[in-house]
């Protein structure tokens, strides 16, 4: 919330001639804080009291992303709203978005170069990659039991009578043993796993099958595979699990920092990326997942999933669209949400996972 008078300060100041002196306490961050802290002590929140529109809570996690209609709305009001308490107690404050025509001004003053559109590219992208370095921790380890290697595949079947399927999660063993507090049988000592999943009462049931052929899995019924992108770049892994790996039947989870794959993907001017951003309900609550694919002519990759913070999806979006080559090759989706591979497994990785990160790769590097 930006001062007015401090814009019309800046305009008819000439940036060499500007001193500390003439930025009074009006256009300070930490005075007009507290006299707008004051006023909502004393008046609340006014008519935001009453604003639901259609929603049955205020809470934050019932509101979407910037981009959301009805987050927007709220947004506006509660500016509008906050502004014009300011305003009455002597801190004149520009409406929405109105520092945009003074800061532009100040660019162009300045001389902005090619130079400057690089750094602020460049602090996207360090400022992605910082955020793709923290872990998503959703709930305590999830009990798991290891069922006996002798165990019918059938016996993992999931879903409704029109809906069955087997549900394979190929992944780095460290990455399993994050999840799970596990019990029952041993789990082979190999890099990579592949492991049957179906949920019971309290957890989830494991078998192992990674030394079973993909066949045996495709006789029992309809196989949806997940598999960690750190799997993906194992070549014995993809040979012996190629069958069950075609785009509309296996999702990749990322594992691995999407930033630095798809600088490396769209380096082919050809190709774009197709994205979406959406929410899921889940036992530990809301969150947020990002999906996409690489697209290149009528062909694209398998799509790519990953549960995100609001922090990171608001990071991706800055950064695609500050990145002048990406910028008109990222194109934005929400229909990819509504895939069915994408819903099932997601409503998978959900329940049966636990930690996420994009770091997995790092110690590789």
């Amino acid at each position: 919330m930006q001062s007015a008078s401090l814009a019309e300060l800046l305009r008819d100041t000439e940036l060499r001639d500007l001193t500390p002196a003439m930025i009074n306490r009006t256009m300070r961050p930490d005075f007009r804080l507290a006299r707008l802290d004051t006023a909502l002590k004393r008046y609340g929140w006014g008519p935001l009291h009453d604003w639901s529109r259609d929603a049955d809570s205020m809470d934050v996690d019932r509101f979407a992303d910037d981009n959301d209609p009805e987050w927007a709305a709220l947004n506006q009001e509660a500016y509008e709203y906050c502004r014009k308490l300011l305003n009455e107690a002597g801190c004149s404050t520009l409406p929405y978005d109105g520092h945009l025509p003074t800061v532009h001004a100040l660019h162009r003053s300045l001389g902005r170069s090619a130079a400057v559109e690089h750094r602020q590219t460049s602090s996207s992208a360090a400022a992605l990659l910082s955020v793709e370095s923290e872990t998503m921790v959703l709930s305590a380890p999830i009990p798991a039991t290891v069922l006996d290697p002798t165990t019918p595949l059938s016996n993992l079947l999931c879903g409704g009578t029109d809906r069955v399927h087997l549900f394979l999660a190929i992944r780095p063993r460290t990455s399993i043993l994050q999840q799970y507090q596990l019990s029952g049988h041993d789990l082979p000592p190999s890099e990579h796993l592949a492991l049957l999943r179906a949920q019971t009462d309290d957890g989830v049931e494991i078998l192992d099958v990674s030394s079973r052929d993909p066949s045996e899995l495709q006789a029992v019924g309809a196989v949806i595979t997940s598999i960690a992108m750190s799997s993906l770049a194992v070549s014995q892994v993809v040979d012996r699990w190629r069958p069950l790996l075609g785009r509309t039947q296996a999702g990749v989870l990322c594992d691995l920092r999407p930033s630095t794959n798809l600088r490396a993907w769209l380096s082919d001017p050809r190709r774009q990326v197709r994205y979406a951003v959406f929410g899921v309900e889940g036992n530990a609550g809301w969150v947020r997942f990002l999906a996409f694919r690489v697209e290149q002519g009528g062909t694209s990759s398998r799509t790519y999933l990953a549960p995100i913070s609001r922090l990171y999806s608001s990071g991706l979006q800055l950064w695609l669209a500050e990145t002048p080559d990406l910028a008109e090759r990222a194109v934005l989706d929400q229909t990819i949400a509504d895939e069915p591979l994408v819903r099932f497994s997601v409503a998978h990785i959900l329940l049966e996972e636990r930690v996420f990160t994009f770091t997995t790769g790092d110690a590789n590097g």
